[in-house]
């Protein structure tokens, strides 16, 4: 394997954010080579395919190659664990061919339009970059807007110069125009509503874990 450093996806983390790690991990100059490092050995079309969200089973397979984690788990950091919640009823799902007689769903990027946030206009929870610098799955949709565990708005801008962030400055903690520590942020705490917090619990619940409804309690 060309990729001398690996490490394990985190809780909850997104695919982008696993290969920004990636990318320091091994001290590349950018995330275009980790890219062109996936996409040696792959046939075409697939060796054009964009590591951010890949369309082809091939190209999570030869990631997985790459860092021992499983095609599954990989699948499920991506922006296409959310087709089933995004795909409405007139619209028909896009199978991706997986393994065998197995597909997964795609979600095409007209169903992310405005409902899946860009990975350079991202969201977070500065508590959550206290804990550990990496940006979560959970935080992609657009109607995700607080952080269940410290009960907070999540941001999307760099506290000092007010910029959008992006899913790589999220992931190095640092604004790249300033300089700032973005987990020095300090959100809204979310006090006295309990009835927004239990519809963010629904929501993510959904989105992120499939339907289980929360207690409202």
């Amino acid at each position: 394997s060309a990729l001398l450093r690996r490490t394990p996806l985190f809780p909850g983390e997104s695919l982008v954010s696993l290969l920004e790690r990636l990318t320091l991990l091994n001290y590349y100059a950018s995330p275009r080579t980790l890219q062109q490092i996936c996409r040696n050995r792959l046939e075409s079309p697939a060796n054009q395919d964009d590591l951010h969200l890949p369309k082809w089973a091939e190209t999570f397979f030869r990631l997985a190659d790459l860092t021992h984690i499983a095609p599954e788990e990989l699948y499920a950091a991506s922006n296409h664990r959310f087709t089933p919640c995004l795909t409405l009823p007139h619209q028909q799902v896009v199978e991706l061919p997986w393994d065998g007689a197995t597909c997964k769903a795609l979600l095409p990027p007209n169903q992310m339009y405005g409902r899946i946030r860009a990975s350079s206009t991202a969201q977070y929870c500065p508590h959550c970059l206290k804990n550990a610098a990496y940006h979560r799955v959970s935080w992609l949709p657009m109607v995700s807007t607080l952080c269940l565990e410290h009960r907070c708005l999540l941001t999307s801008q760099c506290p000092a110069c007010h910029k959008p962030v992006s899913i790589q400055e999220i992931v190095r903690k640092r604004c790249h125009i300033c300089q700032a520590d973005l987990s020095a942020a300090k959100p809204p705490l979310l006090e006295g509503d309990e009835g927004g917090l239990f519809s963010q619990k629904a929501i993510q619940a959904w989105l992120v874990q499939g339907w289980v409804a929360p207690s409202p309690t």
